[in-house]
Parts: C-alpha cells; structure tokens; sequence
C-alpha cells in the first residue's frame, strides 16, 4: 500500500514536470511566429508604399483595394499568433489545476484504502435499493469511497485542505509559504475558466484572505495572463505542496512504511538536484530534516542533509551549505557520508583519500556514483578525483553517453528508442 501513496504523487510529478520542461519551447515556437508574421506584414507594408498612422496607440493601414486579401492573410497569421500566446498560457495554467486536483483525488483514495475506519465518520448512507445492487460488501466500500472523493473535489480547494486536516487529525498550512501562492494560483484558474482572467474583487478578497498579495495595482476588471517565472512558480508551488501532503499523509496512516517514505522524499529531492531545481529541493529537504521529526534510520536523515547542503551550495549560497554541514558530526560517519562533506567544503586531498580508501568494491561508492551523482559535479574536473578515480579502477575517468546525432534516417519501428541516454 505504501507504492500508492508513491504512485499518488509521481503521477503528478510527471505531469507538472513535463509541461515546465515543454512551455518554453512551446511558447517560444508561438513568439517566433508572431515575430516572422510581423515582419511578413511590414515587408508587404513597405514594398507596396501602404500609408499608415498611428491612432490610439495602435497602427491604421489604408489599403488599396488590390492589397486588401493579401494584407488580410499576412496580418491573420499575426493576431492568430498573439491570441494564442494569451490563451495556450492560460490553458496550461488550467491543466496544471486539474492535475493537481486528480492527483487530491488519487490520495484521497490512498488515504481510505490504507485505513478504512477512515470511512466510519462518513455521514453518507446508502439506501436499500442502492445496496442490492452490489454483489459484494467491497463494490459498496469502492461506491462510497468513490462519492466521498467527488464530495471534496467539488468544494473550494481551501475547503479541501480543510477537510484533510480534520480527517488526518493534523493542521497542515501553518508554517506553509506556499500556501498563499497556491490560492491565488487556484483562484486564478477559476477567472481563466469562468471569467476571461478579469479581476473580480472576489478574487482580490480571497488572495488577501488567505495571506497573499495580488500583483501591485491590480484592480477589478484588469486582466491577468501568465508569464513565464509566473507558470514555473506555479508548477514549483503545486508540487512543493503535493510532495509535502503526501508525506503527512503517508507518515500519518502507515508508519511501518516509514523507511519506503524516507526513501522516496530523498529520491525525489535527488531528481531535484540532478534537474538543477534547487530552490524546490531545499523546501523539500528542509522538510524533510526539521518538520518532519521522525525517521526510518539516521543515516537517511544524514543523505538528506548532505543533499540539502549541496542544493545551497550548487544554488549559490555556500555559507548556507557550510552551517548545514557544521550541523553533524561527520567524524564517526560513513566513508560515503565524510565524503560528501570533503567535497562541499573543497577537501579535495581528504576526499581523494577517502576514494582510495572506499576502492572499487564499495557497496556505495561506486563507478556509477562518481559518474552520475551531482555531488562530484566540481571536483569530476579536478585532478586529485582524477588520480584517484584512475589509481582505484585502472582506468581514465569518462562518461559514455548514447545520441541520435549522427545516426541516419530509418524506419521508425527499426530506431532505437531516443530518449534513453545510457550512461557508462
């Protein structure tokens, strides 16, 4: 059962980072059409001496009326253009509500499977006609859960954070930044979808509510769109605010799958690393070393703080990186955890040593672990790793990776599949 909390939020974690990873080309690709359908229109303009002027801020062209069809195609192509980059933004904005509402669902869903007397304080009932209907107690069980879950869904997503916090006995927005961004996120999803993004003072009222500020000068009847830093805070917002649920969740109602949720907040926080999403990773990592007060064993605790570490310091704030580090002990600790504290603080002689000492059969240290982890993503070019790497597997420090580059045109079922880099 401890999977399904996992799957629970994987399955939004794919989606949210996929559409942060495509809008920019997407939006890109869109801004570079107006752009050419712009020029289009004004090499037409000028090779054919159309008189324009300028009336209320925007551009007056008197055509001829041999040029009308021919303008009129150019400048379609250009409005299209600029509609789209209005809307295509917004529906992103739109989907990523909707995931994350899915995802509520798919949790929700989790939370009574693992613990069903979850369902006993449930007031719905069912009627006589209702219950012959079932073949087994369980197709009843699944009915009610099923209503359950579309009950909260169509509440406000305030209303749903409610609603969690009295089911899973715990408050779950104190402390919580995000908390403002995330309504106002969802508060601008519902003008998207029922208002044209007009301001309503409805939403002004619920964002100051709830602890956030609307963006300076807004007022009733402005329109809001959504910029690029815009939609990557939200995508960063909605799974800052799903991984922190889920863990609550998780801890709170199966707690002999503590070392299975451990795992997964470290793994995740790793895939941050490797990403380069290091503001996400030290939420989530500051989460998971000082709210979350309880682990599995010290020495995931110890992962993650070198992890956390690392994102300050890959993040710019190597001060930040130093005071996590000068938090532990590390004298005493592993050969696998003394190294990453070595190589953050730029021991690279005492790092080296360890490498040496670890050797080629190391249950951790591996070749694998010096090739991929972010950890050594500095010293891979310095030249005590370099000789230390070579003295211990006898051979040159290198990464091998796969690519299409080069690779000749062939039949789509006879290609190799391209988005599986493999790493040596």
């Amino acid at each position: 059962m401890a999977g399904s909390f996992q799957e629970a939020v994987d399955r939004l974690v794919k989606d949210v980072d996929s559409l942060k990873a495509m809008t920019p080309s997407l939006m890109a690709v869109m801004e570079l059409t107006r752009r050419e359908g712009r020029k289009r229109v004004e090499a037409y303009v000028e090779e054919h001496d159309i008189p324009t002027r300028q009336e209320d801020g925007h551009v007056i062209y008197t055509l001829p009326p041999e040029h009308i069809a021919q303008f009129r195609k150019r400048n379609s192509r250009v409005e299209h253009a600029s509609t789209a980059l209005r809307m295509i933004p917004r529906s992103f904005v739109v989907t990523l509500v909707s995931q994350f509402d899915s995802f509520l669902g798919r949790l929700i869903r989790v939370m009574y499977e693992t613990r069903p007397e979850l369902l006993e304080a449930s007031d719905r009932q069912l009627t006589y006609a209702q219950l012959v209907e079932f073949s087994t107690l369980e197709d009843a069980r699944e009915y009610i859960i099923e209503k359950e879950v579309e009950s909260v869904l169509r509440k406000s997503h305030a209303d749903h954070f409610s609603w969690l916090e009295k089911k899973l006995n715990t408050t779950l927005r104190a402390g919580l930044d995000a908390w403002p961004v995330f309504i106002e996120l969802t508060e601008r999803r519902n003008l998207f979808v029922h208002n044209d993004g007009i301001v309503t003072r409805q939403y002004l009222e619920v964002c100051t509510d709830h602890g956030g500020e609307p963006e300076a000068g807004l007022t009733p009847g402005d329109h809001l769109g959504v910029s690029q830093p815009y939609f990557v805070q939200a995508c960063d917002c909605l799974l800052e605010i799903a991984v922190k649920l889920t863990h609550v969740a998780w801890r709170k109602l199966s707690e002999e799958d503590r070392e299975a949720a451990d795992n997964a907040l470290n793994g995740y926080a790793y895939t941050l690393l490797v990403q380069g999403s290091y503001d996400l990773a030290i939420k989530l990592l500051r989460f998971g070393t000082e709210t979350i007060k309880t682990h599995s064993s010290e020495e995931l605790v110890l992962y993650m703080k070198v992890n956390l570490a690392q994102a300050y310091k890959w993040g710019g704030d190597a001060e930040e990186c130093e005071r996590i580090l000068e938090q532990v002990d590390w004298s005493a600790k592993g050969d696998h955890l003394r190294l990453g504290y070595f190589v953050l603080n730029e021991q690279y002689e005492e790092a080296s040593k360890i490498i040496r000492r670890a050797g080629s059969d190391h249950p951790v240290l591996t070749k694998q672990s010096y090739r991929d982890w972010p950890l050594f993503r500095d010293c891979r070019g310095r030249h005590e790793f370099l000789d230390a790497y070579r003295d211990v597997f006898g051979e040159e420090f290198a990464i091998e990776e796969e690519s299409d580059v080069g690779r000749g045109d062939g039949p789509a079922e006879e290609a190799d599949d391209p988005g599986a880099p493999t790493v040596g």
